[in-house]
């Protein structure tokens, strides 16, 4: 789980302040407005779409988002929607949002143009491609983790937090009911609102914070949503030992269960057994790949991260058609576009979509060894991913 931001609605720094903490150089005082990422088994989602969405994900280095959920509709929690546009493209369809039905309605009347019918002269990606997936308080899967919502209120209106695993992430809370108590606990993380000393009439004070981390006993807490009224380093070195401000950035480790998570039918078994071995082949040995084969990889393995045969078409149509003709038109050849620089942000994403440890548990479990895919085996790795391709 990474915070993308943990500001208030105005952020920190505050515009036409100058105080001690607006001024101060200490990074962890820039506060932008609240999210989440959570890198999932299957993907990446966002908590909440704050209005500084591009600039975190570029500073984080997130090349992909599958999905986006929402806490709530206040306009520093929705109002960098359209920041997933871009993702709506790259995997060639719509970006599920989930959410109740009070915010829908909101982000329906906000975003307006994303969900009417599309303008006669609109180019192609003009459009956001989202699409709706209501939400209660029964718990439910996304990308392959459980998220469990919790009811908080914030000020008269009802809010969701959300639990992960042991972490639970609840911003903008000022008060927590009795029935959501109980899923609090035996908590490794909480990260909670805690907006100035001072109370305020829709956030938890610091001090009413720290009741309820007193009252829920997590190993560890984090507290967000902070105003400028709150010096980091000060702020944290008053807090007990296992309570303190979080900052943009901050990353908390998720305990999730070891793969495969669910049994898989035999043919994406298999494909998804050739894609890891071609990325472990592929970090085991030095020089480029031939151009055909690496944008075919990145197509097989965005697609198995994204959810097999109905998306591998559209990853795949993706990497070969619109990455190939938007690079190609300013260099000679495949292979000179791929040497450049504005390839490398699609070679990273190929390592984050299917991390190495991933490969190196499933040849454990297939009795491979890595040597074995030197040379021709190589060859016939990649060559057996293409067929399973075309099969597909």
């Amino acid at each position: 789980m990474i915070l993308l931001g943990t500001g208030t609605s105005v952020g920190v720094p505050m515009i036409g302040c100058h105080c001690e903490v607006c001024r101060s150089t200490d990074p962890r005082n820039q506060r932008t407005r609240c999210g989440v990422a959570v890198v999932a088994p299957e993907g990446t989602f966002l908590i909440d779409t704050p209005p500084e969405l591009r600039l975190q994900l570029v500073r984080e280095e997130i090349d992909l988002v599958h999905a986006a959920l929402f806490t709530h509709d206040h306009a520093d929690h929705i109002f960098g929607l359209d920041d997933l546009r871009i993702f709506g493209q790259y995997l060639d369809q719509a970006v599920p949002l989930y959410c109740e039905e009070s915010v829908e309605t909101q982000i329906r009347r906000a975003f307006h143009y994303a969900f009417s019918p599309p303008h006669p002269n609109a180019h192609a990606g003009a459009t956001p491609r989202l699409s709706f997936q209501r939400i209660d308080s029964t718990p439910f899967q996304l990308l392959g983790l459980e998220v469990v919502p919790i009811r908080l209120w914030h000020g008269q209106l009802p809010v969701f937090g959300f639990r992960i695993g042991n972490v639970a992430y609840c911003t903008d809370v000022s008060r927590i009911p009795d029935e959501s108590l109980p899923l609090l606990e035996d908590l490794d993380v909480l990260i909670l609102d805690a907006l100035r000393e001072r109370p305020h009439p829709t956030h938890f004070s610091v001090e009413q914070s720290l009741e309820v981390i007193k009252a829920v006993q997590p190993r560890r807490a984090y507290l967000t949503h902070i105003s400028h009224f709150l010096d980091h380093q000060s702020t944290s070195d008053a807090l007990p030992d296992h309570v303190e401000l979080a900052h943009d950035g901050l990353r908390i480790p998720l305990a999730l269960p070891d793969v495969p998570r669910i049994p898989e039918a035999p043919q994406r078994q298999q494909w998804r057994t050739l894609v890891y071995l071609a990325l472990a082949q592929r970090s085991h040995t030095r020089g480029p790949w031939p151009a055909r084969d690496r944008l075919l990889l990145l197509a097989a393995t965005a697609a198995s991260r994204a959810g097999w045969s109905a998306e591998a078409h559209r990853c795949c149509g993706l990497v070969l058609r619109a990455n190939p003709r938007h690079l190609i038109g300013k260099h000679p050849s495949i292979e000179a576009a791929l040497e450049h620089s504005e390839y490398q942000p699609f070679d990273r994403q190929l390592q984050r979509l299917c991390p190495l440890e991933r490969a190196e548990w499933l040849l454990q479990q297939q009795q491979i060894d890595l040597p074995l895919l030197s040379g021709e085996g190589a060859r016939e790795t990649v060559n057996a991913i293409l067929d399973t391709i075309d099969d597909i």
